[in-house]
């Protein structure tokens, strides 16, 4: 419950930053008419004006991205933050089991593969039972 009560969350926030990334854009396309009228009051050519529409749009679409794909990075990194948050004590664990082999390979007496191998998972599972 908790989980869905987050995720809606974040779907309502990359929802309210796309509708207000829409309504930029909107904004945009008027401002690209009036740009269009103050060519044509300044006896620019057909020709000229749609290159000076076409690049304007070209880089309010750029900048309009960029910025949709920068809220929805952020979106995503805070989903990750919560499900790490949530599950916290359990990845925990698991880091420190990678920690204890890593440490344990360096640790290991010297000898045959198969004493290290038994040696490895005793400690593993001594130190499993403990926690």
């Amino acid at each position: 419950m908790q989980q869905s009560c987050r995720t809606s969350h974040i779907t309502r926030e990359i929802l309210y930053e796309v509708n207000h990334v829409e309504r930029k854009r909107l904004g945009i396309a008027q401002h690209s008419a009036i740009m269009l009228q103050s060519y044509a009051e300044a006896e620019v050519t057909k020709a000229q004006a749609i290159r000076g529409a076409i690049n304007a749009w070209d880089r309010d679409q750029r900048n309009r991205v960029e910025e949709y794909n920068t809220k929805l990075i952020i979106a995503l990194a805070r989903m990750r933050v919560d499900r790490f948050a949530e599950a916290g004590a359990a990845l925990l664990l698991l880091f420190a089991i990678c920690f204890v082999l890593y440490v344990f390979l360096i640790l290991t007496p010297t000898g045959t593969l198969a004493i290290s191998l038994q040696f490895l998972l005793q400690r593993i599972n001594t130190t499993l039972n403990h926690h």
